[in-house]
């Protein structure tokens, strides 16, 4: 019989399109054939508010069992009280002063009791999945902990064998990841699972060394389908797909392709909170079947991805599998890394020079196409669904002790 493994993560549903999400369902899908995996999760849907939403219990999802356990509270007024008073302190600091140095004078002021209270109105707050988890701790071989920066990792870390607990962090740099309550909390994990050398190298700096695997995620390689776009949408166009958050970089793209209206069009996939204005220049598709993103990542001028906050950007790379550029700013770590390492696209040091890549591109077709020759090569070489599986099944074999014999 299979041993199981819990990969828990703070929301999952298939129409969610946040990396965390779909990487805990694809870290459980690369375990299965040697573990029995489940899905632990929570009630909740909305990221902004952690409602209940969901029915609580157990659902099979193409075969992988998923538990899902009710929220206590929701986030609102309370927690962006004290958010604002966490994050807000950072604004008084010079521009020259490093984050690290911000967040240690800034957090000496924080207790433990004044973090933990940050987290648990930060949500999803769900005392019933930590109390699953220490009633059956010593039921699964391993606990697979997918993002640092919810309240399932930290409490149900709290409740489960250090030396069975695997993180996969999603980190990137911000304010709240230097928390001394999350440096702690990493303290109770075996080893951690990284997606990018950079997001690696950060967790270094912030946390210390320890083990680790560097998992190259398969990246979805379906070719698209050919054929019209839909109604409103012309070529040439810039793509963005992911979350529609503030928080992603979106203003500052808006209002760097507004001056290129009349050049091109940006096309934006996903949900989330920030309201997007239609213009003749800025179409909102929402949520869009996989198929459909494909053939939009395929037939763009470019992919362009605003966030600096990236863990790994898998939105980035199945544009790249699809033979389109991709276009970042330099200071993502992890876009940088996947730009330089590629060559299948162009940083920039800031939306100044949104314009000028534009205009290179739409100048020379063929080394547009070049571009994204390249960006397909990188994903087909270095991130295949079997090898990033036969990689963590054997990282967490190594990691953990069969609970018998």
């Amino acid at each position: 019989m299979k041993e199981r493994i819990a990969v828990i993560v703070q929301r999952w549903t298939p129409e969610v399109v946040g990396g965390s999400e779909r990487n805990a369902m694809r870290i459980a899908r690369y375990l299965e054939p040697a573990f029995k995996c489940e899905l632990l999760t929570t009630t909740a849907s909305d990221a902004e508010s952690w409602r209940n939403e969901l029915p609580s219990g157990v659902e099979i999802y193409e075969g992988m069992l998923v538990r899902r356990f009710p929220v206590i509270g929701e986030r609102g007024s309370y927690w962006r009280k004290l958010h604002a008073q966490m994050t807000g302190a950072f604004r008084e600091f010079e521009a020259g002063d490093s984050l690290a140095d911000a967040a240690a004078a800034i957090y000496s002021e924080w207790s433990v009791a004044a973090q933990l209270e940050w987290l648990r109105a930060q949500g999803p707050y769900s005392p019933e999945l930590a109390d699953f988890l220490y009633r059956n701790r010593n039921e699964y071989r391993a606990f697979i902990y997918v993002t640092y920066l919810y309240a399932p990792t930290y409490f149900g870390m709290e409740t489960t064998p250090p030396s069975r607990n695997l993180l996969a962090p999603t980190l990137h740099n911000e304010p709240v990841a230097y928390l001394p309550i999350f440096g702690a909390m990493v303290r109770r994990a075996r080893a951690l699972i990284f997606h990018s050398d950079a997001e690696g190298a950060l967790a270094q700096r912030l946390w210390g060394a320890c083990d680790h695997l560097t998992l190259p995620v398969g990246i979805d390689q379906t070719p698209a389908l050919s054929g019209p776009l839909p109604s409103g949408i012309r070529a040439p166009y810039l793509l963005y797909s992911g979350r529609l958050d503030a928080g992603k970089g979106l203003p500052g793209l808006i209002d760097a392709c507004n001056p290129l209206k009349g050049t091109v069009q940006l096309v934006l996939t996903g949900e989330g909170p920030m309201h997007i204005q239609a213009a003749d220049w800025l179409r909102n598709c929402g949520f869009v079947s996989d198929e459909l993103r494909r053939q939009l990542m395929a037939q763009a001028l470019a992919f362009i991805m605003p966030s600096v906050m990236e863990s790994f950007s898998i939105a980035s790379l199945e544009a790249m599998a699809q033979g389109t550029p991709l276009i970042a700013l330099r200071a993502s770590a992890v876009l940088r890394e996947h730009v330089e390492r590629s060559g299948g696209g162009l940083l920039l040091d800031d939306w100044s020079e949104l314009g000028d890549a534009v205009h290179r591109l739409l100048a020379a077709p063929d080394w547009c196409n070049q571009l994204g020759a390249r960006g397909r090569k990188y994903v087909a070489d270095q991130f295949d669904d079997q090898r990033a599986a036969d990689l963590l099944v054997g990282s967490v074999r190594q990691w953990t002790r069969p609970l018998k014999g």
